[in-house]
């Protein structure tokens, strides 16, 4: 099987592909600035009646050129999959927003890497080390252009929405959060002041997905657009039945309904106003 690349920076779905891919105990890399994790399903098993899972852990990180490989077990318990409404996955942690803003304060991703900071930036790496790979997380697309090789022989998965309503409402919520555009700053005083920022920040989401587009076509890296409102999981992911399509969207936490018939109307408005000839994967898929 080949090695599924999920080519989604923030708030692009990455949590129900993570998810999907965790489910059917599939393989999964990330591949952080200075360091590789790989996570290996190893087993289950049962104590006191309660299911425990055992994960394999192999960091890769690089000093003086050299590459090194740690292995680590670690057991947890199993929140096994239930097929009803009811079921959470433990994992599908949300961080603070405008909506839910009692939660922890979320931070802007792509930060460095806090866990091995003084470990050489991995840029190239011998292709054979994503052979078992069942799913591939990048935090920096540029890592493409270095392993090209690599990237060719891989199912690149670009997501993306057409429910653009929807896509705005998610990324409104994390407005001064998720991003170094805007970070720190608040929703309504910035739309008050200044609503083309908010529209700029907006805009930001979609420049992503166009940039990728262009860094797989000149690189001759093969991709596949996956639209995550209509697309299926099993025909893109070969991993068989997906129970909950849906499970990393922030819908299902959010609470405060007056705070979302704002960021709602907001996105409306977003969405009212935009120029879709200025993004190519809205005109050209």
């Amino acid at each position: 099987m080949k090695t599924n690349v999920y080519l989604g920076l923030i708030n692009s779905g990455k949590g129900q592909a993570l998810y999907y891919a965790l489910t059917k105990k599939k393989t999964i890399a990330k591949w952080k600035k200075r360091h590789i994790v790989k996570i290996i399903h190893d087993s289950t098993f049962q104590i006191k009646e309660k299911l425990f899972e055992r994960k394999i852990y192999h960091t890769l990180t690089r000093d003086n050129d050299v590459d090194s490989i740690q292995r680590e077990e670690k057991d947890s318990i199993y929140n096994e999959p239930k097929d009803n409404k009811d079921w959470i996955w433990q994992q599908n942690v949300i961080e603070a927003g405008f909506i839910n803003s009692e939660n922890n304060i979320g931070r802007p991703k792509g930060r460095d890497d806090t866990k091995h900071p003084k470990k050489q930036v991995i840029k190239k790496i011998d292709p054979s080390y994503m052979h078992d790979v069942d799913l591939l997380l990048l935090r920096d697309f540029s890592v493409i252009t270095h392993n090209i090789v690599l990237f060719q022989s891989t199912i690149n998965v670009i997501p993306y929405k057409t429910n653009l309503t929807d896509s705005a409402i998610s990324k409104l919520d994390k407005f001064g959060t998720h991003r170094k555009q805007e970070y720190g700053n608040k929703l309504l005083d910035v739309y008050n002041m200044d609503k083309k920022r908010v529209w700029d920040f907006l805009d930001c989401y979609l420049h992503d997905i166009d940039d990728t587009i262009k860094l797989c076509q000149s690189n001759d890296v093969p991709y596949t657009m996956f639209n995550l409102d209509e697309d299926s999981y099993e025909d893109t992911f070969r991993w068989g039945k997906i129970q909950y399509r849906d499970l990393s969207h922030h819908k299902d936490v959010w609470q405060n309904r007056e705070k979302y018939d704002i960021i709602e109307n907001m996105a409306k408005e977003y969405v009212s106003q935009l120029s879709t000839q200025k993004f190519y994967h809205l005109t050209h898929v």
